[in-house]
């Protein structure tokens, strides 16, 4: 059974065993171990009639012949002599698969009994195929390899359970007060202006009035600051960009092999400078929670605003949850289905009383390597600085001095703290060596994010400043407003300062310590800060009044009603690009033109799913809270 296994592996990178001189002991093990096992009998019967015998034809045909191929899942199972077994190499930093199309007789525990020469063999054929110079690990373990039955996975997760029609029942009630309230409160209008509360619950599901409010742009707040919707809008496409791009360590690509060598080229220093547009959104984040509660009146920093945000932001998150754990499962398909289910959703069952209470205050990869709808992590930190900093502004408000020094020292110790964990655990910055750890105390680790966070509190001051005459900060506003050749030179050191981090760490990703492990903990420390200083530096002009173009472009009110999406598209792209990755009948070849598409794609379904989102979801809770 194992021979066609290694036959078919040989096959799958274009080798056969002879050619390379596979050890004799292999097969010779193989065919000892095998002699009086069922399914070994079925592989030498068909091998034995090969012509006569349309068993070993069937399997061939619907196996993969290349490494991430899964070969044809529907084709396998229509032959009632066939069953198909999927192959997946675990804990490896890209995704390893191979669909197997075997005799019905040959069982997944008879497939994992040969784990031990299995791996020793992939170990000598992968290293034929791993590109020189390459860093990425290939070693195949026991551990590493895992055979599946798919067909049977398939049938388990995609039942009609009952959490399905529950949640696919609550979401179908939101749509009927959508209807109801749509065709009662614009045929009756009085409802609309009713001061019942009956009425007034049953007009904020109006999809008519709420289309309005989503694009109703208000004159009369600070028209300067609205260039940072464009910058919104930018960072979530370029974040779906990224996922888009990057989406070949999550799939069956089937040229695996160019990975390595895709990272060291120039123009892959966006894609994965994309590590960055997060970073924009904890710079808008600080700087907009800076602005708010130091210019409304409304505005008073208390612990009601922890329940606003909650309110604000727990409805949507609660809705995609459903979506990606209750309801979507039902439709997915194909042989890696089973994988998407038990790496991205069913972590959810395990914890969902976290993920629903308290996904706001804890990362939950600290309770495991699968957590529930990983792509959330941002939502999770974001809340964590949110609730922090209030004291912080508190203190900025009140005593403006003091307010700075603490966020100042704050901002030091985060940088030192970042330095001293980093050499400590001995976490590097190139994207060719990205582990678990890097994720776990780097990427996704607050005393590292904090950073952008601070700066955006810090600018937003010192922008709200600026409106007071005789300031420091409104002296600068007035020159920078009259002179041309100081907008020019912010705009060239905005864009010197991004577009220096992003092919820094390109740079530093392919020239891995060549200048020594401090240029390394520069990168990981103060790349981030830097950038997102980089963005206010290129905004400064439309601060100050003038930046006509950028302001035409970035602050324009098709910008502003986009931006109001971002949530929804954040929340819901990564898992539609996952799901559709992991629904694939068969592998995709990793290029351009391809990713592009994925990547249009993504953009399209995640504003769909967002648009619903916020006009069934969060802008009826809107209503009902204010």
């Amino acid at each position: 059974m194992t021979i066609l296994l290694l036959l078919l592996i040989s096959q799958a990178i274009g080798l056969a065993p002879q050619r390379y001189g596979m050890p004799a002991k292999w097969l010779d093990a193989l065919m000892v171990a095998g002699k009086r096992d069922e399914c070994m009998v079925s592989l030498q019967n068909a091998l034995n009639h090969f012509i006569s015998e349309d068993t070993l034809i069937t399997m061939f045909l619907n196996s993969g012949k290349w490494v991430n191929q899964v070969g044809n899942f529907e084709g396998c199972l229509a032959n009632e002599k066939t069953h198909y077994v999927l192959m997946v190499l675990e804990r490896l930093p890209v995704h390893v698969s191979l669909g197997i199309c075997a005799p019905r007789n040959c069982t997944v525990e008879d497939f994992g009994a040969t784990k031990g020469i299995l791996a020793e063999a992939l170990n000598e054929l992968l290293q034929l195929v791993k590109p020189k110079g390459s860093e990425v690990n290939l070693k195949v373990t026991n551990e590493t390899i895992k055979f599946t039955d798919s067909s049977e996975k398939l049938k388990e997760y995609t039942k009609i359970t009952t959490r399905a029609i529950v949640c696919a029942s609550i979401l179908g009630l939101f749509v009927l007060m959508v209807i109801v309230s749509s065709i009662c409160c614009t045929y009756y209008p009085d409802l609309d202006k009713g001061d019942t509360v009956g009425s007034k619950i049953l007009c904020s599901f109006n999809l008519h009035r709420n289309i309005q409010g989503f694009v109703k742009v208000d004159e009369k707040h600070d028209q300067r600051i609205k260039v940072l919707d464009g910058i919104r809008v930018g960072a979530i496409l370029w974040v779906a960009f990224g996922h888009a791009f990057t989406a070949m360590q999550l799939g069956p690509v089937e040229n695996i092999t160019a990975i390595p060598d895709s990272v060291k080229k120039l123009s892959q220093a966006h894609v994965y400078g994309a590590l960055f547009s997060v970073d924009i959104f904890f710079y808008l984040s600080g700087f907009l929670l800076c602005f708010v509660l130091m210019t409304s009146r409304n505005s008073r920093v208390n612990l009601l605003l922890i329940v606003h945000r909650i309110i604000r932001l727990m409805p949507a998150f609660v809705f995609i949850f459903g979506l990606f754990y209750c309801i979507m499962p039902v439709f997915g398909d194909g042989p890696l289905f089973y994988y998407y289910m038990e790496k991205v959703v069913k972590s959810c069952g395990n914890s969902r009383v976290l993920a629903l209470m308290f996904t706001f205050f804890f990362n939950l990869r600290d309770f495991g390597n699968d957590f529930c709808m990983n792509w959330i992590w941002y939502i999770t930190i974001d809340m964590q600085f949110f609730i922090i900093s209030l004291p912080f502004m508190y203190l900025l408000v009140k005593k403006p001095k003091a307010g700075l020094i603490v966020l100042l020292s704050l901002l030091g110790v985060a940088f030192i703290s970042t330095t001293i964990l980093m050499t400590q655990l001995q976490v590097f910055s190139s994207i060719i060596r990205i582990t678990a750890d890097f994720n776990k105390y780097f990427y996704e680790a607050p005393y590292s994010r904090i950073p952008p966070y601070l700066i955006g509190i810090l600018t937003g001051y010192f922008y709200v400043v600026s409106k007071a005459d005789g300031s420091l900060p409104n002296r600068f506003f007035r020159l920078l407003h009259n002179t041309l050749s100081l907008r020019i030179l912010c705009y060239l050191l905005g864009l010197a300062l991004t577009y220096f981090i992003l092919y820094a760490q390109w740079y530093q990703s392919n020239h891995f310590l060549e200048h020594g492990r401090w240029l390394d903990l520069l990168n990981l420390v103060f790349s981030r800060s830097v950038f997102v200083l980089g963005i206010f530096v290129f905004c400064l002009p439309a601060f100050a009044g003038k930046g006509r173009v950028l302001q035409m472009i970035s602050g324009s009110r098709f910008m502003t009603v986009l931006s109001r999406l971002t949530y929804g598209m954040y929340l819901t792209h990564h898992g539609l690009m996952q799901f559709y990755l992991y629904s694939m009948q068969t592998g995709f070849y990793a290029s351009y033109s391809e990713m592009s598409l994925l990547f249009l794609s993504v953009i399209v379904m995640g504003y769909i799913a967002g648009a619903f989102s916020y006009f069934f979801i969060e802008s009826p809770i809107f209503s009902l809270e204010d």
